[in-house]
């Protein structure tokens, strides 16, 4: 059933799409707003849809049909001059494991146009600086997500749009709690979240949830 809402000026509006994924049509018939300060939290089972639905707004996977609308005009979330630019993890870190985790994050930086926040010694909020200086295919998974994190995520940037498929994957409960307050930082300083996740935890703290179901059907 499609949600009813208004369109408020500033808002990310996200309305009915729809994209083909190995010869199905995968629908996802809603629509809502993403405004200053919201946490917008996508569940549902497996294969529903919710990376999916993540990508189309990231800009890495096309839409069938739907729009994907910020002030009224097309989303373009990797031109130079979009207002609310996207920050996107999803299950790829896109770290290079020849690498060092510091040489990783100054070229993540420098290919999203970030300032490399954590340069700054007062930002290790992921406490990083222990086996940053290691080559990145020696590291655990759980220290290369807090490395993507690290890339990626700077609180202080509250023009850009957090896209998150669960972020806290590998994460020990030290990292997912210092994961939920630079979340929490980010939305009450006015930042925007979409993110999806099976933790608990994480859907407590939205200001939204969208709730996806099996919608696969026969492109015919």
């Amino acid at each position: 059933m499609s949600q009813e809402v208004t369109f408020h000026s500033g808002a990310l509006k996200v309305s009915q799409l729809s994209a083909e994924r190995s010869g199905k049509r995968l629908s996802l018939p809603m629509t809502f707003l993403v405004n200053a300060g919201d946490v917008v939290c996508l569940t549902g089972p497996n294969g529903s849809g919710k990376s999916t639905i993540l990508r189309m707004i990231a800009g890495f996977l096309p839409s069938h049909s739907g729009a994907i609308m910020l002030d009224g005009s097309a989303y373009r979330p990797h031109q130079p001059e979009c207002p609310l630019p996207a920050r996107y993890l999803g299950n790829c870190t896109g770290l290079s494991p020849e690498l060092t985790g510091w040489q990783n994050l100054r070229h993540l930086a420098a290919l999203h146009r970030i300032d490399p926040a954590f340069e700054r010694s007062n930002n290790d909020l992921f406490q990083i600086s222990d086996f940053a200086n290691r080559q990145v295919k020696y590291l655990s998974a759980g220290q290369c997500q807090r490395l993507a994190l690290t890339a990626l995520l700077d609180p202080s940037d509250i023009t850009a749009l957090w896209l998150l498929d669960e972020p806290e994957t590998g994460l020990d409960a030290d990292s997912q709690l210092r994961l939920h307050k630079h979340i929490n930082a980010f939305k009450d300083a006015g930042g925007r979240v979409i993110l999806a996740s099976h933790n608990p935890d994480f859907q407590h703290h939205a200001s939204q949830h969208i709730t996806l179901l099996p919608p696969e059907t026969d492109v015919s």
